[in-house]
């Protein structure tokens, strides 16, 4: 523009180097200098990298973190300061969504100075509908937030509990959700600084219904339930939702994060524990609909990781209650039943190996179920989970004296695992009691026994499953060679 003043040719601005332009330091000097032959807040119809066409001079310089010149532009005469590009992004929109800090500061002194100046600090882009300090909170820049809330300090008109237009997030949902665990202990850092000040720290989501405690276990961000916890560590009379159940799961935030995996949280809420003994965190407290505690729920799921959180804290302190053995109050299952019948052989194997560290713990490895009367080993042998059986097992050949209820005669039905699978034809559950018999053939004694009235081969042979039949043989050592022999065999055994 000032060539062209000054009756020069057009000069367009992509036959320039314009990374040359961007990083030269030029650039205050040249605004000083033309600042009365160059009108700033003329529209540049250009493109540059990131950039879309018809930016002003100080849009680009905060997308470029610019802030001298954005110092330099903002002392010219008749600065606007708050005006839209083609993005529909403001200056201030610009810096705070790219972490441009010094951009922002130069931006909120100019305010400072300048009160009656307006530099869109609470102004919604007009598509997305975030303000500077919802893009700076969702994109995770905790300097730029941090620089806007002590701005805040001096009583400007930013507010912290202000919900998206769109989504309805709080500034402290949206960084929660996002898993942003910097701007998170600025946002508690400010609260402790100014303890009246609403933040939304148990305000639930007009939607979700979620806290922010409860958004972040169940995406399973760890660093963020910490920022959380040692927040409430500092200040216990503050309450930050770490027994709310939420009004439409009615899940904890420890029941949750269970239910979804996110051991890593699992394990950050139970050192909250240790460091705060008598705190309530849910650890045993059952689910008001399902009934079921965070361990039964977590067996029930299969996730194993979490199981091994909970049991190694158990380990760790021997006088905790997580429900190890409870009787779950609608399905009257134990957590270790439930992880057998439901086929979950990595849950069980944790269970297994902490009652290989804790022989004396009671996990309910024995334990008849009240309805069904069966054993965790009965029952996953009818339901076919030979996974389980051979974890079971495994556990067995490693503890001879242990009792898994290998030989146990069912309380009604008068047969063990062994019988039981062969009459209903799970093949491969009898092919793991067999393998297992073959290394261990103490317990073959009293399996193969007269004892019962039909044995495992008969049954087999009488409900008609001529494959288990057939693994009882050659067990037994008995090949058959041929379609006729099978045939004979397994008819005459009926």
């Amino acid at each position: 523009q000032a060539l062209r003043n000054s009756g020069a040719d057009e000069v367009h601005l992509n036959s320039l180097d314009w990374r040359a332009w961007v990083n030269s330091r030029d650039w205050p000097k040249l605004i000083h200098l033309l600042s009365h032959q160059v009108n700033f807040n003329e529209v540049i119809h250009y493109s540059l990298p990131i950039l879309k066409n018809d930016n002003q001079l100080l849009h680009i310089a905060a997308y470029f973190g610019r802030a001298d010149v954005v110092e330099a532009l903002l002392k010219t005469q008749g600065i606007e300061v708050n005006n839209a590009n083609e993005n529909g992004y403001t200056p201030l929109h610009a810096a705070c969504r790219l972490g441009k800090e010094k951009v922002v500061k130069a931006l909120l002194n100019y305010k400072g100075q300048n009160p009656e100046a307006d530099i869109g600090l609470t102004r919604e882009h007009s598509e997305t509908k975030n303000t500077p300090l919802h893009s700076a909170c969702i994109a995770g820049y905790d300097g730029v937030v941090k620089l806007l809330l002590n701005y805040k300090g001096q009583k400007a008109e930013i507010v912290l509990t202000r919900e998206h237009s769109i989504y309805k997030n709080t500034l402290l949902h949206e960084a929660c959700i996002a898993g942003h665990d910097g701007v998170v202990k600025v946002l508690l850092d400010y609260k402790g600084l100014h303890p009246k000040v609403d933040i939304g720290l148990t305000k639930g989501h007009p939607k979700s219904k979620s806290t922010p405690l409860h958004d972040t276990c169940i995406n399973g961000h760890d660093a963020v339930v910490k920022a959380l916890l040692d927040y409430k560590g500092l200040n216990p009379k503050v309450d930050i939702g770490l027994t709310k159940e939420h009004p439409i799961s009615k899940s904890t935030p420890l029941y949750e994060t269970c239910i979804n995996g996110h051991n890593a949280v699992v394990k950050a809420l139970l050192n909250y524990k240790v460091l705060n003994p008598e705190a309530d965190i849910g650890l045993s407290r059952e689910h008001l609909t399902y009934k079921s505690t965070p361990l039964h729920a977590a067996c029930n799921l299969g996730k194993e990781k979490v199981v091994k959180v909970l049991l190694d804290y158990k380990g760790q302190y021997p006088n905790a209650y997580i429900g190890l053995a409870k009787v779950h109050s609608n399905i009257p299952n134990t957590p270790l039943y439930e992880a057998c019948v439901t086929g979950h052989d990595g849950v069980v194997k944790v269970f297994m190996d902490y009652k290989g560290l804790h022989p004396k713990a009671d996990i309910g490895l024995t334990k008849e179920h009240p309805i069904t009367k069966g054993t965790p080993l009965y029952d996953a042998c009818i339901a076919g989970h030979d996974g389980v059986v051979k974890i079971l097992l495994d556990y067995k050949g490693q503890h001879p004296n242990a009792d898994i209820g290998l030989t146990r005669k069912h309380s009604k039905y008068k047969d063990t695992p062994l019988h039981a699978a062969c009459c209903l034809g799970k093949e491969k559950v009898v092919k793991v009691l067999l393998d297992y018999l073959s290394i261990h053939p103490i317990d073959s004694i009293r399996l193969f026994s007269k004892e019962f009235v039909m044995s495992p081969l008969k049954l087999a042979s009488r409900c008609k499953h001529e494959v288990v039949a057939t693994l009882i043989l050659k067990w037994k050592g008995i090949e058959l060679v041929s379609t006729k022999d099978k045939i004979s065999v397994f008819f005459a055994k009926k």
